[in-house]
């Protein structure tokens, strides 16, 4: 990249943009639907559920305008009406929601709204007080929305007891600076110990309890009458030997009705994959739960900022990743400047990223023995970008053409160059499963051009990934390799030669007879006479022989990748005990292992000359 006036600007708007106009006493740039309203000299914006209701009238007083509002505007109520500790300032400050908070209440809201029970998981950065936010909106309920209902109660369940009765401290902050005037008898706003309940606070005048537990003791909320659940850190709740987090939610939440106004919301950093809150996180987003998500990432805390004096030096220093967060995801300098610094205090990256994250996929990231370095790999996101094409490679007749369709599997960066020969293109084809739930098959095409320096400097042009039976996959293969000028085709073949009905052999021989410029290897039979076989076939001395390959040519930048996917990938890539290689649990590596295959053929395949590309083009068309 680099500073010139293009950037300047964008870079400004993307400031602008942070710093847009927000005042919850105005309500302008608040969540929800609002409606200008002159009043007193000045614009209000209304939530339109206030000029909607029976009792508004224009004229109305101020406090009778508050009490009405309060019950519809939740930021509003929260800036009048209660004050938290701000950890910069080190002040009692009135509590005015930050992007992130505003992003998750606006959620919440069009729940509530909907007379829908509300039910959130956050999935989060660290530092902007989501926790605050949860607490402060059932308080909400319990002191505005709830009036005229007893009874709604409220539970605060954390990974420990300390950590819950936090978060209740919160409450009780937020209740000690409710202003007299806006309740309805001479008690004062505060949590008072429940005889009997060591655990529970009530709020006087209200007909609510706050209860708090952690995921070592929640026997003791089993059988509570409890309408609404904050459930924090969850990513950490206790897994013992005889019960999990699995069983604290049932304990907790369990007697929590479906009726609008009951809540329940799970928040929580990220601790690594394949633990409760991980596999809820997944659920959620696939549309398998009853709960609406939310990801906050590091970059919408309009804090996480830091000026950039020298411009034009800083933009010419950013890395792979930092140019990342400028062109996907809208970063300004400011903020990337802010990360750069915030890097630096970590040794591992990854433990940064799931403080930190950008992405979902990077919340859930921990240390391991990683195979690529987190930089080398991120230095590829440089090239990565959108496909020109999007669809289907099919034949018609013996003429490979390209159907396109926003719905196709197969993505295309670059079409084939005019003048090619066959083994100027290696496509290389990993076999998975035909189930959603098994490992993808990945097709991959790479030219093979040299650079200006007269290198050859490998480039992925193509990449179809899905589920797929075998033979279908076999002949979509064969399209891409003849659509790219009949490239040598490359197959992983240990899935189809280990096929016990033998239709992988079959399709092995059928795809050979049918297409000439087929990867071929070298194998011994028992007796030691060597054969010519189809297919490439992975086993411990290849395997290792591939993935060095590999990390030398992503650490030396010597391809080019174009699908952004592959990077999730090799960040997830680690050693195995012993002298193994493969994905992390729950993670893939069937891109991976394509452009693996490519760049170790890639080795060795020659550039035919113009005498051999005349006689493979003969055997193409027999």
């Amino acid at each position: 990249m680099e500073f010139n006036a293009q950037l300047s600007a964008e870079n400004g708007r993307r400031l602008a943009a942070i710093r847009t106009a927000y005042d919850p006493l105005t309500g302008e740039g608040a969540s929800g639907e609002r409606v200008a309203v002159a009043r007193g000299g000045k614009i209000l914006y209304l939530p339109a559920a206030v000029t909607a209701a029976s009792s508004y009238d224009p004229s109305m007083s101020d406090n009778a305008l508050d009490t009405l509002r309060f019950r519809h505007d939740f930021e509003y109520w929260a800036a009048r009406c209660t004050r938290i500790h701000d950890k910069y300032t080190r002040r009692n400050v009135p509590f005015v929601l930050n992007r992130p908070q505003r992003r998750v209440v606006a959620e919440l809201e069009r729940m509530r709204v909907s007379d829908e029970p509300i039910r959130l998981i956050v999935l989060k950065a660290r530092q902007w007080g989501c926790s605050t936010l949860v607490a402060a909106y059932m308080l909400w309920i319990q002191m505005i929305q709830m009036i005229h209902r007893h009874n709604w109660n409220s539970v605060i369940c954390a990974h420990t007891r300390d950590t819950s009765l936090t978060v209740r401290l919160t409450t009780e902050m937020l209740l000690a600076s409710y202003p007299d005037e806006y309740l309805d008898d001479d008690e004062r706003a505060c949590l008072k110990p429940l005889a009997g309940m060591s655990g529970t606070r009530y709020i006087p005048g209200r007909g609510a309890a706050v209860t708090v537990t952690s995921s070592y003791g929640t026997n003791s909320v089993r059988g509570l009458d409890v309408t609404m659940a904050h459930l924090t850190e969850v990513a950490f709740w206790r897994q013992g030997k005889a019960s999990g987090p699995e069983d604290t939610m049932r304990a907790v939440t369990s007697g929590i009705t479906t009726e609008p106004y009951t809540l329940i919301v799970l928040e929580s950093t990220a601790h690594g994959e394949n633990n409760y809150f991980h596999n809820e996180w997944k659920r959620t987003v696939e549309g398998q739960s009853d709960k609406a998500w939310v990801f906050v990432p590091w970059y919408e805390n309009e804090a996480y900022m830091r000026p950039v004096t020298d411009p034009e030096t800083f933009v010419a220093g950013m890395d792979g990743y930092e140019e990342w967060l400028w062109r996907e995801h809208g970063c300004c300098l400011e903020q990337i400047c802010w990360y750069r610094c915030r890097r630096r205090e970590y040794g591992d990256r990854r433990h940064l990223q799931s403080e930190y994250p950008t992405t979902p996929e990077e919340a859930f990231t921990e240390a391991f023995n990683g195979v690529f370095s987190a930089a080398d790999a991120d230095n590829l996101r440089l090239d990565c970008r959108l496909p020109v094409t999007t669809g289907e490679v099919v034949m018609k007749g013996r003429i490979a053409e390209v159907k396109e369709s926003a719905e196709g599997g197969t993505l295309i960066w670059s079409h084939p160059r005019p003048d090619t020969a066959p083994n100027d293109y290696i496509c290389t084809v990993d076999i998975g499963g035909r189930t959603d739930d098994a490992d993808y098959s990945v097709i991959t095409v790479m030219d093979r051009h040299f650079d200006h320096r007269g290198i050859r400097h490998p480039e992925v042009v193509a990449t179809w990934r899905g589920h797929i039976d075998m033979d279908i996959l076999a002949g979509k293969a064969v399209a891409m390799a003849r659509y790219y000028s009949n490239a040598l085709l490359v197959i992983e073949s240990n899935s189809l030669e280990s096929d016990a009905a033998e239709a992988g052999p079959y399709i092995l021989k059928t795809i050979g007879r049918s297409y000439q410029n087929m990867y071929r290897r070298v194998a011994r039979d028992s007796m030691g006479a060597a054969d010519s076989r189809p297919g490439f076939h992975t086993n411990r001395r290849t395997k290792g022989a591939m993935i060095s390959n590999l990390v030398a040519r992503v650490r030396d930048g010597e391809y080019i990748e174009r699908d952004e996917r592959v990077i999730t990938e090799y960040l997830n890539y680690q050693r195995l005990p012993g002298t193994g290689y493969g994905a992390k649990e729950g993670c893939h590596d069937d891109m991976l292992m394509t452009r693996a295959m490519a760049l170790f053929v890639d080795l060795d395949a020659p550039q035919p000359s113009r005498a051999k590309v005349d006689e493979l083009l003969k055997l193409q068309i027999r």
